[in-house]
């Protein structure tokens, strides 16, 4: 991940579009999300890596990870996952459609108990719980992930925390 690939993408996050009826839009392509992923993977406590494709409504994400990370293992974990996401009520929701470890499918209760943890961790974040509560819409397409929020109400210091993760 080079220096400019950062400064792009903050300057990408900093600088939505103004749409009227004091909101913004912020507008990530695919190239954008697969950037983040690898800047949060590089803090990750495990050697691996990520994919994600964007579908209508939908993420597929692959994730490899070296199992000796977390098994005494040799050889990499394979795992794919389908989700969709939803904003109700200012609330997120993650709906894991289906993930796969390897060969092995997690069956139904399993998926409802990930996806209900997913959308905890992320109620559970300060600086995503200040972000979530200003996003109006979020729309996933097969070239980009499409973000309304309503403009002033995202203070800088917020925004700033979040790209300083990455």
């Amino acid at each position: 991940i080079t220096s400019a690939e950062k400064r792009r993408l903050a300057d990408v996050l900093e600088h939505s579009h103004r749409i009227g009826d004091g909101r913004r839009q912020l507008r990530l392509a695919g190239q954008d999300i697969d950037l983040i992923l690898a800047m949060a993977a590089a803090h990750a406590p495990w050697e691996g890596k990520a994919k994600v494709v964007l579908g209508h409504g939908r993420v597929e994400g692959d994730l490899s990870v070296r199992a000796s990370d977390f098994f005494p293992l040799s050889g990499y974990l394979n795992v794919r996952l389908v989700c969709r996401g939803a904003l109700t009520d200012g609330r997120p929701e993650i709906h894991l459609e289906s993930c796969r470890i390897g060969r092995v499918r997690l069956p139904r209760f399993l998926l409802d108990e990930v996806s209900l943890i997913l959308t905890s961790a992320i109620l559970q974040d300060p600086d995503l719980q200040k972000t979530v509560a200003v996003v109006d819409r979020v729309r996933v397409e097969p070239d980009d992930v499409e973000i309304v929020f309503r403009s002033g109400e995202l203070s800088g210091q917020t925004i700033a925390s979040l790209i300083a993760r990455l």
